[in-house]
């Protein structure tokens, strides 16, 4: 019941190094090679009991020739690097009284099989940029990426027409303006936007629909190549905050909202973020178990308009019918004229009296836009689809880790 041979297999010693230089001191002297090295060695183990079992084979030591414990730096042979450390030793029966135990080393960051560390995070670090075994001190970490797409456009400035000529030459007319039957939806047509203030505003204010010259969008619409900023904050807390789920998943921030992390502090502006996900992963840490966990935020900023809603669809109010006027409601008898009934509905009809067959721009209000006293050339009407709420107690404006679940 004891190992009674340890040996070393050369066909199974060897070695992966990664690009880049490192001189190492080894028995033999300072050598340069590979700037990290992953190491395997392979020891044949023989027992006097064929009912020894892996414990008693990982603990062979005989004449000087032992199987490595756990930590050990790699030392064989004329090698050695005390950079590279055992990090598992696993045995394997290869018939009889024999045994294969290939024992890996590499670097110190994976030593400790109770230190639960995602690979996408880098090393726990507390407010001041330092090293910690203390989940609770670790740092907030921020990462920032885009989320490219396409997007339906549904307003945009106008800025002109381009003539085909018979004789095959194309030509713009910049100072064309766009009308319909409604009237005209481009108005003054204005430079590109350069970055002014005053240029901002001219440019928000001449905003129209993007249709053709009659008034009727384009089907399918057009499309704009879009990008959101996309923030994925990651710290730690004691427990896992499920609250946070029902309460913030799939919400606007109702509120400004501050993130801070070292070296990252962004406001994000009240109707501007939404809450795509939260998840956590259960970890270890210096004994201490916590969760590692993520919010991520999606930022879709508003047209340069602070009180802008981006998150609220937009949809150009048209439609084929309008509501009856009051005087056509008078026509009705008492029943339909009850208290909250709403108006009724009819065709809208073209100059020869017919009900048009495609819709038209509408006022908000169940009327056509055709001489709106109001002089406007558009309507959208905006829905909030998602519940906007105050984000304050989520607290990512605390840089290190969350006691409170």
């Amino acid at each position: 019941m004891t190992v009674t041979s340890v040996t070393v297999k050369h066909d199974g010693w060897s070695a992966s190094m990664k690009p880049g230089t490192a001189r190492v001191q080894t028995i033999a002297g300072v050598v340069t090679i590979g700037a990290k090295i992953d190491f395997t060695v392979v020891f044949l183990v023989e027992t006097d009991d064929r009912l020894d079992g892996p414990q008693v084979v990982a603990g062979g030591n005989v004449a000087g020739v032992k199987i490595p414990a756990i930590g050990d730096f790699y030392e064989f042979g004329n090698d050695i690097d005390q950079q590279a450390f055992c990090n598992s030793v696993s045995p394997k029966s290869v018939g009889g009284n024999l045994w294969e135990v290939t024992c890996a080393y590499g670097p110190r960051a994976s030593l400790s099989p109770k230190d639960n560390q995602p690979e996408d995070n880098p090393p726990m670090l507390d407010k001041a940029g330092q090293p910690t075994d203390d989940p609770m001190l670790a740092a907030t970490s921020v990462q920032v990426s885009l989320v490219h797409m396409k997007e339906p456009v549904t307003q945009a400035v106008y800025a002109g027409q381009w003539w085909g000529r018979a004789a095959g030459n194309v030509q713009q007319k910049p100072n064309i303006g766009l009308k319909t039957p409604n009237g005209g939806i481009a108005g003054e047509l204005i430079q590109p936007l350069n970055g002014l203030p005053a240029d901002i505003d001219k440019w928000l204010q001449k905003r129209a629909p993007v249709c053709n010259s009659v008034g009727v969008p384009f089907d399918p619409p057009v499309e704009r190549d879009h990008a959101r900023i996309n923030l994925r904050i990651t710290r730690n807390h004691k427990e896992f905050p499920v609250n946070d789920i029902w309460w913030y998943q799939d919400t606007i921030n109702g509120t400004d909202i501050r993130v801070l992390a070292p070296g990252f502090d962004v406001l994000i502006p009240a109707h501007w973020g939404k809450m795509m996900s939260i998840s956590g992963t259960p970890a270890l840490l210096g004994g201490l178990s916590f969760y590692r966990v993520t919010y991520e935020i999606h930022i879709e900023p508003g047209l340069f308009d602070m009180e802008d809603h981006p998150w609220r669809p937009k949809i150009l109010d048209r439609g084929l019918t309008r509501q009856t006027t009051p005087e056509e409601d008078a026509a009705h008898d008492d029943y339909d004229k009850g208290a909250g009934m709403r108006p009724g509905n009819v065709n809208i009809k073209d100059n020869t009296g017919q009900a048009i067959s495609e819709p038209v721009l509408l006022n908000g209000a169940g009327q056509t836009l055709k001489g709106d006293i109001l002089g406007r050339t558009a309507v959208w009407l905006e829905y909030a689809i998602y519940t906007e709420a105050d984000w304050g107690d989520l607290k990512l404006d605390i840089m290190d880790g969350f006691a409170d679940a």
